[in-house]
């Protein structure tokens, strides 16, 4: 398996989340998308580019409002001809006992493997 940097295993896209006022896309509402924690930093260090809105930061911890990160393929895919900042989406699905998180980035796209091409991602704070 090639993955890359600071990955430890593939990233399959069955994540299911829940965007506000969407709730009749997908399978029983939910979408579906890549989903990774990130820390304050990581994005950099990696070599994401910050193409709207803001990285992570220190304050974004449990105590905080939930926030998110999208890449790129998500705003194409879940937000096409529009911005995904400021919307809200729910992790985990409809299902899900998890909070309502505030989009509040988007970065660039990065393969998951080197022979598949970038799938939606949600990203969300490791704290």
């Amino acid at each position: 398996m090639n993955l890359p940097p600071l990955q430890f295993r593939e990233v399959d896209g069955d994540y299911p989340i829940l965007i506000d006022g969407r709730e009749d896309l997908g399978k029983e509402g939910n979408l579906e998308v890549g989903r990774r924690l990130a820390s304050e930093g990581y994005f950099e260090a990696a070599g994401f580019t910050l193409m709207q809105g803001r990285a992570f930061a220190r304050t974004d911890t449990t105590g905080s409002s939930g926030v998110a990160i999208v890449n790129a393929a998500a705003a194409r895919t879940f937000w096409p001809g529009g911005s995904p900042l400021g919307e809200r989406i729910k992790p985990g699905g409809r299902e899900s006992n998890l909070d309502w998180v505030e989009v509040v980035g988007i970065v660039s796209d990065t393969k998951v493997t080197v022979d598949q091409d970038a799938i939606p991602m949600l990203y969300l704070p490791l704290r």
